[in-house]
């Protein structure tokens, strides 16, 4: 089954690499590049899955899984997973705080994509 998947990624080559291993398990994407055109788009479409940076050039991805968390919308329960180079407890801990489904540090591989959707999606998080 396909998801409609948002990007949160500035990092070209990432974003590019992250997308290709998205879409070749059939999966729709769609990439924003700041924490702005992220929120823009969750409040246009519905997405059943996000993956989000934390380091953006904007504000960073924990603000704008706040801003998700408070502001009524399509994707207020959608799954949020950081997908991030940091791997300081503190990020860790905010991520825990907001409720995010998973913590994941990058490169995201392809069990590591499988593992998401077998442990997550088929317990109808992702279809809420």
């Amino acid at each position: 089954m396909s998801h409609n998947i948002l990007l949160v990624e500035d990092h070209p080559i990432v974003a590019m690499s992250t997308r290709c291993l998205l879409r070749a398990q059939n999966e729709q994407v769609t990439l924003a590049e700041t924490g702005q055109q992220a929120f823009d788009l969750i409040l246009q479409q519905s997405f059943k899955i996000i993956f989000i940076d934390i380091g953006l050039p904007d504000f960073d991805g924990l603000e704008v899984i706040s801003r998700i968390k408070k502001y009524q919308h399509p994707n207020k329960k959608t799954s949020i997973f950081i997908l991030t180079a940091h791997d300081e407890s503190t990020y860790r801990q905010h991520a825990t705080e907001l409720n995010v489904h998973g913590y994941l540090l990058k490169p995201l591989t392809v069990s590591g994509l499988k593992d998401i959707f077998k442990n997550h999606c088929s317990r109808q998080i992702c279809f809420s």
